[in-house]
């Protein structure tokens, strides 16, 4: 049983956004739909953003 069963749109903040987003693409296989310097937005699907990561000084939802 998944603890999700369906997302809309996530933000996260991170420190590394770097990593967060290799991961993302890596081991989920989500792909970049639009970057900024300091914001990727990611999606598995047609829509234009399923998770967004947004680099700040420390992990945060």
């Amino acid at each position: 049983m998944h603890l999700i069963a369906q997302l809309g749109h996530l933000t996260l903040e991170t420190p590394n956004l770097d990593r967060m987003v290799h991961e993302a693409k890596n081991l989920l296989g989500l792909r970049i739909t639009s970057q900024h310097e300091h914001q990727v937005s990611l999606t598995s699907n047609s829509r234009r953003a399923e998770i967004t990561f947004v680099r700040a000084e420390a992990a945060a939802v």
